[in-house]
C-alpha cells in the first residue's frame, strides 16, 4: 500500500514503482513456489 500512495504522490517516480511493485510480485510467487515444494 506505502508504494501505491507513492506512485500516486510522485508520478515521476513511476519507472521506479513499477520496478518495485514487479520485484514484489517476483519475490511474493517464489515464496509460494517454495512453500508448495516444502509441503
Amino acid at each position: 500500500m506505502q508504494i501505491r500512495y507513492l506512485c500516486e504522490a510522485h508520478p515521476d517516480l513511476s519507472m521506479l514503482c513499477t520496478k518495485v511493485t514487479n520485484l514484489h510480485r517476483e519475490i511474493t510467487m517464489r515464496a509460494l513456489e517454495n512453500e508448495t515444494q516444502t509441503h
